[in-house]
């Protein structure tokens, strides 16, 4: 289910107010899950957990989701509802099960009020929950007579007169009142009375049923039945039951604590890839390097290597070893197995495949001997951008069977083929990390996280299921690199905000250690007992000896080490040196320190986003990572938190400013101390078992070269480069233009380019600052600029180039010679492709294919496999009219001249949205465009995408564009043109320009027709772009449709001629058919001729056998 909420829309949300912020009530999560599960066969909530409040902005609105999963073994599905508000990702506000269980309804009082009850003040309820910050409008005060006998608390609820609970099972307004009563429950100290701090709102709802709809009025009882936690069931005046609530557990949040999305909080996620590309190139699975032989003449363009057997790396060893051991002596295998990649030639063309199982991080009990493998791993991508891939194994028993079905037993050479099956389909994404479970694909993703800031000193937790989450920091906590930078500031924030009574600061010298006298004199003097204690955490018998001496509830593992290199210059004992104090550490300090209140590991956000030179540090910060998970998936609390730089402490102060200059180009700004203590407050009020605090400045990530971290995809949107897969043409626009130039302007075009990198890399103003035959020794490069340096170059000429670059050419002009020859060279290949091409075109038998669409369609479907969802399960897509168009809705509807006496139709959700910056469109242009030309822009973009096509590489290409356009209405209401958008109306308008656009913007070169032939526009569109590739007039088009109305003309006019269907929907065929029904949506299909599809290692998704256009003479219509 999809919707979208704004104040303009259901104006009646501003009658629930809380510390003056328009909230979402719980009961309209409640009601819109409930309608989702009646709709899936599950009515009833399970449990259901409100994980952070929806917050209505005064202006604009909130788009939401309900998202319902498939039945488990015990007959639930998981539910959960998102949020988006205005551009930003969507964030999950709650998550449950529903079930088809339906409980028994509660027996109706016989007598009402019950006997023995005694009456209380309605009034006094509201006056309590005003002073808690709760204000209430008319709508929202529905108590009006409340009794209490005992541990009960009895109440008449009733809406306004003249309120429409259409459409509703249990109006929120009413279901909402039916909770003020709880109010009385504890008369000491009642929720969201003064007091209390804040206001008590619905944090879980276990056992949720709605027996009956329409009520208006409701007779509920209620009965507390835990800390914060009650009972409820109510009914109609006549006795019958309308709903019933097994358990409520209520939270109080006070103003301070009510946010949305933190702008610099992060949780991973693992997101379904629809895997678009089918991979077309050579590959074989190998345990070894060694096993690919010693003399190969072919390497296969992907070489996957097993990294281990079956996860084994959390359970105890015969041995003596501990996970710990066993990941570092996994990790360096793999280092090992890297740095003999990178030094052999034979693979230079090649990508290593490092396949894990279960190890992949933010997974449920990831192995821990696996996992780091991926932290080393991602630095070896970031030095090596498209040389290495990380792929991840469910661990179940049919999937060790299916990997060991890989490979044979005995010898294996290099022509042994990886099988056709979710492993090959990982290959052809073009994404450098897949995890594939029960035969899905998933790709790493952050999404802003959404919290509810920490509660004062002392705060518990609140019971959620069977984990319990807990929140804030016990009264004793023990701080490793506690004398340090980090620790220091830590200690300094528990003492004096969270009021921790005893701190124990553990580095290696103690009291000796720097400022660590100033230290505990200042935080004894905030009230805390506090022991400096020289200890080598990273010593098994030391941790034990802490615990012994200082058996403390909380742990924050804060010490780390640096020891920095790129993987081809790391060795073992620079791995062992990074991992000891990190991983050893966390894992003693687990061991050791058993179920403690809070254990915070301090992670790194680099091993995610840029881990280029810190292999070992990565690896290690990846551990800390998954032992969280590990902890929490055996119910014992942990978080591990992926910071960013901190600015004026920790190991960011180490950094010089060539140092703080480079990682600001990675897209990662500092964060002040005050701002990261705010971030950890705020990282463990999620509960999350992995958080990363980091500020990005998205405007850097949009604009710099290099491709972008893949688990920032969904939170800064700009083009992503692919991997291409074998046999694909590789133009770029470095070599389009370089190719389009005059001979004697190619050397200085790439000089510039090459002078243009090395000022962006070192900080130099602009390229004429770069003298060209200077030096590169002179420049100060070092090993971490050069491999920057190398990825700009790749990144802004499509050339794998080595990362000493820098090293094997003497100067930039020196360098420039050698760019000009290899992109000239590749251009070259190139020709000789499409002269092949061009000869295939005129092959009237060549099928043409669908290698890629793109849609948006009514009913929230913003792809195909949403359009595969609604078709599947059936939904329905039609809805009344749009209520953000400036339709007069009222003046609409009837069966006069003027009014339509139909008001559904298909509808699209946000048609008005559009990222203007992203396509280089400037604000009054984008708001001069029809609402099409900018849905075709998108779709376009996105079709090329998902065919596995970068739309950047097909500028100067002969790709067409052929839509279908029959809607001109937009801005046909105005008397006059606004001043500032003359000059951009007329072609913002014309359906002519419609498909000119795209091509203008794309730099496309084939034909470009925007096709008006009625309702059959798109199918008209579609044959006519199929002719254009059989006759060799294109090689690659894009072919659809897009429809929005931006008035209500069409259904005026077909309302007067009778030929509207009444409920909108047409009926083809059918006998009650009664009229036509209007619809809005876009659609693209990419084309290819089969033979192209297959040389350029396209996944064919259908193929059009052929297509006709007629008309049908003097016929019952024009069209």
């Amino acid at each position: 289910l999809t919707g979208r909420l704004s104040l303009a829309t259901h104006p009646w949300l501003a009658d629930h107010a809380v510390h003056g912020a328009v909230l979402v009530p719980g009961t309209a999560l409640v009601e819109m899950v409930l309608r989702a599960g009646q709709e899936t066969g599950t009515p009833t909530i399970d449990e259901l957990t409100l994980q952070a409040p929806i917050i209505v902005p005064p202006d604009g609105g909130v788009r939401l989701r309900v998202t319902v999963g498939a039945r488990d073994g015990d007959g639930l599905r998981t539910v959960t509802v998102h949020g988006q508000a205005s551009d930003e990702p969507w964030i999950e506000h709650a998550g449950g099960t529903l079930t088809e269980k339906q409980p028994s309804s509660a027996a109706a009082d016989s007598h009402w009020p019950p006997a023995g009850a005694g009456q209380l003040d309605a009034d006094t309820a509201y006056a309590r929950l005003a002073q808690a910050g709760v204000d209430y409008g008319p709508l929202f005060q529905g108590l009006r007579r409340a009794w209490q006998r005992g541990g009960e608390v009895f109440a008449e609820v009733t809406l306004p007169e003249n309120t429409s609970t259409e459409g509703f099972a249990l109006h929120p307004a009413l279901f909402d009142a039916a909770l003020h009563g709880g109010t009385y429950l504890d008369a000491d100290s009642p929720q969201g009375t003064e007091g209390s701090g804040g206001a008590g709102l619905p944090f879980v709802w276990r056992g949720v049923t709605v027996h009956s709809t329409g009520a208006l009025e409701l007779r509920v009882r209620m009965k507390r039945s835990g800390d914060n936690e009650m009972a409820l069931s109510a009914t109609d005046p006549d006795g019958s039951a309308v709903v019933t609530v097994e358990s409520l557990v209520t939270r109080t949040l006070a103003a301070e604590q009510i946010t949305t999305a933190d702008e610099s909080l992060y949780v991973p996620e693992w997101k379904e890839h629809p895997g678009a590309a089918r991979y077309a190139g050579t590959s074989v699975v190998v345990d070894d390097l060694a096993d690919l032989g010693a003399d190969v003449s072919h390497v296969p363009d992907v070489v996957v290597l097993r990294v281990g057997g079956a996860g084994t790396g959390n359970a105890g060893s015969d041995d003596g070893t501990t996970a710990a051991d066993r990941a570092r002596t996994t990790t360096a295998k793999v280092l090992g197995t890297l740095t003999a990649w990178l030094a052999d030639e034979r693979f230079t063309t090649s990508r290593l495949a490092l396949l894990t199982r279960h190890a992949a991080p933010a997974t449920d009990d990831p192995d821990l001997a696996q996992a780091p493998v991926w932290g080393l791993v991602r630095a070896a991508q970031a030095e090596h951008p498209g040389r290495f891939l990380l792929l991840d194994l469910q661990d179940t028993r049919e999937d060790r069977d299916a990997d060991e079905a890989l490979v044979p037993s005995g010898p294996r050479d290099a022509g042994h083929a990886v099988p056709d099956t979710a492993l090959i389909a990982a290959l052809g994404t073009g994404e450098p990390e897949i995890v594939i479970r029960d035969g899905a694909l998933f790709v790493p993703r952050w999404r802003r996280a959404a919290t509810v800031r920490a509660d004062g000193p002392g705060t518990g937790g609140t019971a959620t299921g069977e984990t319990e989450v807990r929140s804030g920091f016990p009264d004793s906590v023990l701080i490793t690199g506690g004398t340090g930078g980090l620790g220091a500031a830590v200690a300094r924030h528990l003492a004096g905000q969270h009021g921790v009574g005893e701190l124990v600061l553990v580095s290696r010298r103690g009291p000796e250690a720097p400022g660590a006298e100033a230290l505990c004199a200042e935080l004894t003097a905030l009230g805390a007992r506090v022991t400096a204690v020289a200890a080598d955490v990273s010593d098994r018998n030391a941790v034990a000896a802490l615990f012994a001496d200082h058996p403390v509830r909380g742990v924050v593992h804060a010490a780390g080490v640096l020891a920095d290199g790129l993987v081809e210059s790391m060795t073992a004992d620079r791995l062992d040196a990074v991992f000891r104090p990190k991983a050893d550490a966390a894992w003693h300090l687990h061991e050791l320190g058993g179920d403690l209140d809070t254990f915070i590991l301090f992670s790194s956000a680099t091993s995610a986003i840029d881990a280029t030179a810190q292999g070992n540090y990565a690896a290690a910060n990846v551990f800390l990572d998954a032992l969280a998970a590990h902890r929490r998936a055996h119910g014992l609390s942990a978080q591990s938190l992926a910071w960013g730089f901190w600015s004026e402490d920790g190991m960011g102060t180490r950094l010089d400013a060539a140092d703080l200059a480079r990682v600001h180009r990675t897209g990662i700004a500092s964060l002040p101390t005050d701002e990261a203590l705010e971030l950890l407050d705020a990282a463990v009020a999620t509960g999350e078992p992995n958080v990363a605090p980091v500020r990005l400045d998205t405007s850097v990530l949009r604009t710099r070269e290099e491709e972008l971290p893949v688990v920032l995809a969904d939170l800064v949107r700009r083009p992503k480069p692919r991997v291409p897969a074998a046999g694909d043409r590789n133009t770029t626009p470095f070599r389009t233009k370089l190719i389009g130039l005059a001979e004697s302007e190619r050397e200085p075009f790439v000089l510039d380019t090459v002078r243009t990198q090395i000022a962006a890399v070192l900080g130099h103003a602009g390229a004429q600052d770069v003298e060209p035959r200077r030096a590169f020794t002179d420049f100060g490069f070092d090993s971490l600029t050069a491999v920057e340096f190398r990825n700009k170059v790749t990144a802004a000429t499509g050339l794998k180039l080595p990362s000493t670059i820098v090293f094997d050419y003497p100067t930039p002009r020196a360098l420039a010679g050698f760019l000009l020859a290899e992109a000239l060279d590749e251009a070259r290949e190139e020709d000789a492709a499409d002269t092949v091409g061009t000869l295939h075109a005129v092959d009237a038998d060549d099928p043409v294919v669908i290698v890629g669409m793109s849609c948006r369609y009514p009913g929230g479907v913003e792809s195909p496999e949403d359009l595969w969802h609604m078709v599947a399960e059936g939904i329905d897509g039609m809805s009344g009219f749009p209520t953000d168009r400036g339709w007069d809705l009222e003046a609409l509807d009837g069966s006069a001249p003027g009014q339509s006496y139909t008001n559904q139709g298909g509808f699209l959700e946000g048609a008005a949205d559009f990222d203007a910056d992203f396509f280089g469109i400037s604000p009054r242009e984008a708001l001069a465009m029809d609402p099409q030309q900018r849905l075709l822009l998108e779709a376009s973009w996105e079709a090329f995408e998902r065919a596995g096509i970068d739309p950047h590489s097909l500028r100067g290409s002969d790709t067409g564009i052929f839509a279908g356009v029959m809607y001109r209405d937009y801005g046909s209401t105005l008397t006059s043109v606004p001043d500032e958008l003359l000059g951009y109306f007329g072609n913002g308008t014309l359906n002519s320009v419609a498909t000119g656009r795209v091509a203008y913007t794309f730099g496309l070169e084939g034909p470009a027709i925007t096709v008006d032939t009625a309702c059959s526009s798109s199918l008209v569109a579609m044959h006519w772009a199929a002719q254009s590739l059989r006759a060799g007039e294109c090689s690659l088009a894009l072919a659809g449709g897009v429809t929005v109305m931006t008035t209500p003309g069409t259904f005026v006019e077909f309302a007067r001629q009778n030929g509207l269907a009444s409920d909108g929907r047409c009926k083809a065929f059918a006998e009650g058919a009664d009229g036509t029904g209007w619809s809005e949506g876009v659609g693209l299909v990419v084309l290819e001729r089969l033979s192209d599809a297959r040389r350029n290692g396209h996944r064919v998704l259908a193929v059009l056998r052929g297509s006709a256009v007629n008309q049908d003479g003097a016929s019952n219509g024009l069209t």
